[in-house]
């Protein structure tokens, strides 16, 4: 140090020395050294932090104020020398945090570090602690940094001890695999190894452990977190801080843990386990029996119980241990509100601003600035208004109180000009003024102030006094929207005032059972609360008449239910006037006169609702008859309509059914006349194959027979006589010129000319199985040949089956056999060479050729069908 050319690097020396007595304890010649050095190089902030600590440490007793300020100033001014050094920014956030006006010149620093040491816990603490009172909500941010740091810390701890717990596991399997080879010789170390794997998981746990969240930051986050209304996570962070507490509560300062036990009963009492919530509280005076905030809460629990008395022997309680405790003054002035016990009220606050201005005296602060109860005295003027300010002198009176009200309102904000609340009683004192525009603007700001807070500032009223601006405006559905939007927000459910201010919105909106239901329900809230019954009996009441008053159209068929309902109302209506009426008026607030007047009214109306019940009765027994009427003339008229229905039905399906039956028809002649043109074409081949053959056995059977009727034969002999060469051939009646030479009754098939010969064929083998011989009987079969050829002829003109031909055929044999009869033998036949036996023979060939075709019957019907088609130009049966 002597050998030092400056200044700067002698007071270097000097601080290293400093540094050395202090570390072995010798807090003088430490205290010596940084004085020197901070002499030699005023710049250097290393000097003014070994000053903070000297002052701090030997501060104790009534020099501990002193000393705090001494060191605070010593460490400004290390910060300012270095901005970035954060040991220096760290112990100073530490002292002068409940500050306000140091804690604003150096939250920017602390903010500064916080961004420049992203990986630095501690500093994210401070910047929480610091800005907690200015900025709730960065400060919980700050907080979740630092939170989350920690939890990282805390698993890369675990990750390497995981790590080195599976290196050794490892090792240990190598030398347990090498020791398996020599275990009949060494033994077995089986033990050794689980006393490794316990060893292993111990230190794992450690090593998890070893880097610890401080209780003081757990505790912290969730106190902010419960006043953003975080509940569910501030409540497992109390929990975990309380684990931590216990696991190290060396560390840990008695009141730290009073703290910690108090916090989590809030948290239980937000959640609504007030018997829990009540418990712990008990547990924690028991303890310390000077902790006020315990009696405090108990009081706020009774008083959540609907027990105001209770509520009030524990604020007393409270203050008997205080002496004159503001914040239980304030506590009793509530309560006492609450009751509308207004004169109790107004003599608390003055105790409270008493209380506060000798404090404030004692401490020398200067001129008194109660600012909680200037704004708690503005409430009771704004609440203790007259309500009916229809007489002169009360509106005068409460004129002056809602003037006397904006004054201490603005004095409020002008020692604090953030103060939402103050605001929000401007508002209201606005409002009641009459000057509704002032006033919605007012809680416009206030709302967007409460957004701006992230959470943290809870104004319950705000939106009630939004709505009741837009009520005052007549705005009926955006009052309607913000009394549900405060009902939500507020759990309406236990707030018998907020249930009151939709029952009048609804009231005014002419939607009274809607304003009967939540009055109801406000009586279920607030039972000792009688303006909510004689509201319940007022709203009963004014439906009855508007319902007995109410314009109807002729037949309306709510009439009847409507009158009975209003009956029923002002039964009900009437036995609440009644039992209002029976207590005393001091316990009503209500006017006796008033309630005689209603109860009279009411009554006067049930007598006259007889006679509308009456009315309404007959009117609706004349509807009823002439809705059965209209009934029966309609079902009347939905049978004519169904038997008209019917018949269309009917009708429309015969005449599908006739349609059909007529395209069925259609298509099955199409289908015969496609099969017989088929069969046509198929047996023209064959047709002129046969022609050729027969052509010489017919014209010499025409030319050698003697007298034949003339039949199929003849008919093809016809057909092939040839014409004069050069001559047109002559066409029979009904052939189209230029066709296909078939007639025009034929159709596309012509005659059944094949069909004769097939016929014919039939005909011999037929007669042969009866035991006639053909060419004896060749001229007797003539007539029947001739027959067979009309019937061919009817067929082929007709287009009929083989039954008809058969007749025709029996008929001609029938008739063959009489003409023979009556000619005495004279058959027509060439053989006769027995002419005796031949007129004995003539029944009993009768007999044969009868019964040869009646046993052919069935088989001439099928091959009349099946053989039609079949080509037939051959020759008769017999011959020359």
């Amino acid at each position: 140090m002597e050998a030092a050319d400056s200044d700067a690097v002698r007071g270097e020396c000097m601080c290293m020395l400093a540094r050395a007595h202090h570390a072995l304890g010798a807090y003088d010649q430490a205290k010596q050294s940084y004085q020197q050095a901070v002499r030699l190089d005023p710049s250097a902030p290393l000097p003014h932090l070994g000053m903070a600590q000297m002052f701090l440490s030997s501060a104790s007793g009534t020099a501990a104020m002193s000393g705090a300020i001494n060191a605070s100033t010593e460490l400004e001014t290390a910060v300012k020398a270095a901005p970035a050094f954060y040991d220096a920014l760290k112990v100073l956030g530490a002292l002068i945090r409940g500050n306000r006006d140091k804690t604003g010149k150096v939250l920017g620093q602390v903010r500064t570090a916080a961004t420049r040491a992203e990986d630095d816990a501690d500093i994210w603490e401070l910047l929480g602690e610091l800005s907690a009172a200015n900025d709730p909500a960065g400060s919980l941010a700050a907080y979740r940094k630092a939170l989350a740091l920690h939890r990282g810390k805390q698993q890369e701890a675990r990750k390497r001890a995981e790590e080195d717990a599976t290196r050794r596991a490892e090792q240990r399997a190598a030398r347990k695999a090498a020791a398996s080879q020599s275990a009949g010789l060494f033994g077995s170390d089986d033990d050794e190894d689980d006393a490794d794997d316990v060893g292993i998981m111990t230190q794992v746990d450690v090593a998890a452990a070893a880097h610890r969240i401080p209780a003081r930051l757990l505790n912290n986050a969730a106190v902010l977190l419960y006043r953003s209304g975080e509940h569910g996570e501030a409540r497992k962070l109390i929990e975990e801080a309380t684990v931590e507490a216990n696991a190290h509560g060396d560390d840990l300062a008695p009141a730290h843990r009073t703290a910690l036990a108090y916090n989590l009963a809030r948290l239980q009492e937000a959640g609504g386990e007030l018997s829990e919530a009540t418990r712990t509280y008990e547990e924690i005076l028991a303890v310390q029996p000077d902790y006020i905030d315990c009696y405090l809460r108990l009081a706020c629990v009774a008083r959540a119980k609907g027990a105001i008395a209770t509520a009030l022997d524990w604020a007393r309680q409270a203050l008997s241990r205080a002496g004159g405790h503001s914040d239980a003054l304030a506590l009793i002035s509530q309560l006492h509100m609450e009751r509308r016990e207004y004169p109790q009220a107004e003599a608390a606050i003055k105790q409270l601003q008493k209380a506060t201005a000798a404090a404030q005296d004692g401490r020398g602060a200067g001129p008194a600035r109660d600012i909680y109860g200037q704004l708690a005295m503005g409430n009771l003027l704004l609440a203790s208004i007259p309500t009916d300010r229809r007489k002169e002198e009360a509106s005068r009176r409460a004129e002056k109180q809602l003037l006397s009200a904006l004054d201490q309102y603005r004095m409020v904000l002008k020692a604090d000009p953030a103060n939402a609340w103050a605001a929000n009683g401007v508002g209201a004192v606005l409002a009641e003024l009459g000057r509704l525009d002032e006033a919605g603007e007012v809680f416009s700001d206030v709302q967007a102030a409460a957004a701006a807070s992230g959470g943290f500032l809870h104004i319950p009223d705000l939106y009630v006094n939004l709505a009741n601006c837009a009520l005052a405006k007549q705005e009926y559905a955006s009052a309607l929207r913000l009394y549900r939007l405060a009902a939500d927000k507020l759990d309406a459910g236990k707030r018998a005032h907020l249930l009151l201010y939709l029952a009048r919105a609804n009231y005014d909106c002419d939607e009274l059972p809607t304003a009967r239901a939540h009055l109801l329900r406000a009586i279920h809230v607030f039972p000792t609360n009688y303006p909510l019954r004689f509201n319940v009996a007022l709203t009963m009441q004014e439906w009855a008449v508007r319902a007995y008053r109410k314009q109807r159209p002729a037949g309306d068929p709510t009439r009847l239910p409507e009158y009975e309902r209003a009956q029923s109302e002002l039964e009900q209506a009437v036995k609440f006037f009644e039992s209002l009426a029976s207590l005393p008026p001091e316990r009503t607030k209500l006017d006796p006169n008033k309630l005689t007047a209603h109860i009279k009214f009411c009554k006067d109306q049930l007598n006259n609702a007889g006679s509308h019940i009456s009315a309404a009765q007959r009117e609706a027994e004349a509807l009823a008859e002439q809705r059965q009427n209209a009934e029966r003339l309609r079902e009347l008229a939905d049978q004519r309509r169904q038997v008209e229905a019917m018949r269309r039905e009917a009708l429309e399906r015969a005449e599908r059914e006739a349609q059909e039956a007529r395209a069925k028809e259609a298509l099955d002649k199409q289908e015969r006349l496609k099969g017989e043109w088929r069969l046509k074409r198929e047996a023209e081949p064959l047709e002129g194959a046969e022609g050729g053959e027969g052509g010489g056995k017919k014209k010499k059977k025409a030319s050698g027979g003697g007298k034949k009727k003339k039949g199929v034969r003849g008919m093809a002999q016809d057909a092939e006589e040839p014409t004069d060469e050069g001559e047109d051939e002559p066409k029979p009646e009904g052939v189209q010129a230029g066709g296909d030479g078939l007639p025009d009754n034929e159709d596309l098939f012509g005659s059944d000319s094949d069909d004769d010969a097939e016929d014919a064929a039939r005909e011999k083998e037929m007669l042969a199985k009866a035991g006639l011989d053909s060419d004896d009987d060749d001229e007797e079969l003539g007539g029947l040949v001739g027959a067979l050829e009309d019937d061919l002829g009817d067929a082929d003109a007709g287009g009929g089956g083989g039954a008809r031909r058969h007749k025709r055929i029996r008929a001609a044999a029938l008739d063959d056999d009489d003409e023979g009869a009556q000619q005495g033998g004279d058959t027509g036949l060439e053989d006769a060479d027995d002419e005796g036996g031949a007129a004995g023979d003539q029944p009993a060939k009768r007999a044969r050729r009868a019964a040869a075709l009646a046993e052919s019957d069935d088989d001439e019907g099928v091959g009349a069908g099946a053989g039609g088609g079949d080509a037939g130009g051959g020759s008769p049966p017999g011959g020359q």
